[in-house]
């Protein structure tokens, strides 16, 4: 297969002129990156019997590339449709104090001099170094798509078919804050379930991943872990980018390679091993990153510590340095990439403000995937405020965000959160909104650049609806504007009088109103019950107004109504409208879904205050001619 593929590159260089002094470059430039094997022929698996003895090249310590035994056990045909699984025993080393280890996912083993694959996968709690080793042919059989894959991945804007992992239905009309988090959350965790539980056969499951993180505190840190671990990555925490003891020697077969989310202030980087290169491709894992497909990842040399022996599950202490190319492949038997240049990332700011003249100011960059960009940036801001910010205890998150697209409006995201838990609510509105909208079903956005600015206090600027009036006695007409004032009840007991106008249009039928005064989480809930309808956009703007219209905890919501036969429209509440008309909207065929609501509503309002407020009122007016 290695042959063949030589062979097809002269054919092609003899078809264009032009081709020999190109490939002379990239193969010049490809050496300065990676130390390129001589013609390595495969190990048949029809020949391969139980008892031989074979050796493994990785990396244990210092960057020092070792060999160890591999005595074949057995293969396991068909462990998933048209895949084999050699199982191995595993000596010499450390390996018989750690067993198999993490960051071993693509150790290359070899029999007679012949490539026979990548060791990947391992039991828990294992007393001997027992592995499985996906054949190489195997880790190859996707690569003829690679170039293809990657020209429809890059571009975010074809139809190139990709499994969305964070699909978040079942979200109400209108749409609001609380829920959106919430199945976002939801759906990190199932996406993490079900990526490894579709891994793994006969008890064997493959290697986790060492997931470097550097930048964080300790805090912050064990904010991630929690995140990551999830998603059946190791986390560890691991010096910066840039502090590797010695000269990085070329990528080649055995030796460290990392796979780059997070690159700048904040470095998050999984880390295996090479298991072949062939000219500029390079093969590693022989598990998969995440199963994700197509993907365009920063491929980076790693330095590799030394190893954490564990009774659990040994690992790799390891950390990513210079970006060396791009992964574009992500499948069941391995990752697969190019050398050269990286890939696009995604540029982030976030800047904390949490005392009167310091500020702190974080950049770095995110990778454009449809499942790690909004979760690493939701990782990256809760980091910063697990890091800086109480963990526990009052405190009050002021969040600014926008969030910009290439070819659609931006989001904006402003609220304040200062109940519960609120670090982790402001970043995960940001990480929700993000993931609402690239994992929309009409098309792929491209992400061009996220900034987040925060304030963080250590109060609980809450305050109650404790009372409201009206500052006027009688019936009113239409036209009027009525004072009103509501009082606030602070999470210290102070008492805040706020006066809202609340004003009567024109041509308002005269009769009976009942004003609602209310935050923004209980008007919604409101406005659900009375529409009983899910959020089925129909297309990518409606999911855009729908994230910008989220109401916000820090406004009183004024809303002037009566009990009357309304209806509303794609979430939208209509005013009190003919039986004629009314009557017209029900018999419509096909368009936007017509619900008939109890009430009819004839203004809105909101005014905005310092506090994240709670509660809600009601209040009779009488409207006549």
């Amino acid at each position: 297969m290695l042959r063949l593929a030589a062979g097809l590159v002269a054919l092609a260089a003899a078809a264009n002129p032009a081709a020999p002094q190109a490939a002379a470059n990239a193969a010049s430039s490809v050496a300065t990156l990676a130390r390129v094997p001589s013609d390595v022929p495969l190990f048949p698996l029809e020949n391969l019997k139980p008892g031989m003895k074979g050796v493994g090249r990785t990396v244990f310590a210092n960057q020092k590339l070792e060999s160890f035994e591999v005595e074949i056990i057995g293969a396991l045909e068909n462990s998933a449709p048209r895949q084999t699984m050699v199982m191995a025993r595993l000596t010499g080393g450390p390996l018989a104090n750690t067993g198999v280890i993490a960051g071993m996912s693509g150790s290359p083993v070899y029999i007679d001099g012949k490539l026979l694959g990548a060791v990947a996968f391992g039991f828990g709690f294992s007393k001997e170094a027992i592995a499985g080793i996906t054949p190489y042919v195997e880790m190859t059989g996707f690569s003829r798509m690679n170039d293809i894959m990657l020209r429809a991945s890059a571009a975010p804007e074809s139809d190139v078919l990709r499994p969305i992992p964070l699909r978040m239905s079942g979200l109400p009309m209108p749409v609001d804050g609380a829920t959106l988090i919430s199945k976002f959350v939801g759906a990190l965790e199932t996406a993490g379930t079900n990526a490894r539980s579709s891994m793994g056969v006969a008890g064997l499951s493959p290697l986790p991943i060492p997931l470097s993180m550097s930048g964080l505190s300790g805090a912050a840190f064990d904010a991630a872990r929690g995140l990551f671990s999830k998603m059946g990555f190791s986390p560890l925490q691991v010096p910066a980018k840039g502090v590797a003891p010695g000269p990085l020697p070329p990528l080649e077969p055995g030796g460290p390679v990392a796979v780059s989310l997070i690159q700048g202030d904040f470095d998050f980087s999984a880390v295996g091993t090479v298991t072949h290169i062939d000219k500029d491709a390079v093969y590693a894992f022989g598990h998969p990153f995440f199963g994700i497909g197509p993907i365009d990842f920063p491929m980076r040399r790693a330095w590799v510590y030394d190893v954490f022996p564990s009774l659990n599950q040994s690992f790799k202490i390891a950390s990513a340095h210079d970006t060396i190319g791009r992964f574009q492949q992500d499948r069941a038997t391995g990752i697969s990439g190019k050398l050269g240049a990286g890939p696009r990332m995604i540029p982030v700011k976030v800047s904390l403000q949490n005392r009167p003249g310091m500020k702190q100011d974080y950049s770095f960059s995110v990778v454009q995937d449809d499942l790690f960009t909004p979760l690493t940036v939701y990782a990256s801001v809760l980091s910063v405020l697990q890091g800086q910010e109480r963990v526990a205890g009052p405190s009050t998150v002021t969040l600014d965000a926008t969030v910009n697209f290439s070819s659609i409006p931006a989001l904006r995201l402003q609220d304040q959160f200062a109940d519960g838990q609120p670090g982790a609510m402001a970043a995960g509105l940001v990480g929700s909104a993000i993931s609402f909208v690239m994992n929309n079903e009409f098309r792929r956005v491209s992400l061009e650049s996220v900034t987040v600015n925060l304030t963080a206090k250590e109060a609980q600027e809450t305050a109650a609806i404790d009372r409201a009036w009206l500052e006027r006695d009688g019936p009113v007409r239409p036209g009027a504007v009525v004072p009103m004032k509501v009082a606030l009840r602070t999470f210290r007991g102070e008492e805040v009088i706020v006066p809202i106008p609340v004003e009567v249009p024109l041509g308002t039928a005269p009769g009976r109103y009942v004003v609602f005064v209310s935050d923004g989480a209980a008007l919604s809930q409101a406005e659900q019950r009375e529409m009983r309808q899910a959020f089925i956009p129909k297309n990518l703007d409606q999911i855009v107004r729908a994230v910008n219209s989220i109401r916000k905890s820090t406004q009183i919501y004024v809303r002037l109504q009566r009990f009357e036969e309304g209806a509303a429209i794609s979430g939208t509440l209509l005013p009190g409208l003919p039986p004629s008309m009314m009557q017209v909207l029900g018999a419509s065929e096909g368009g936007e879904p017509v619900v008939r609501t109890a009430t009819t509503v004839v203004w809105d309002g909101a005014v905005a205050v310092d506090y994240s407020v709670k509660g809600s009122r009601f209040l009779a007016l009488q409207i006549e001619r």
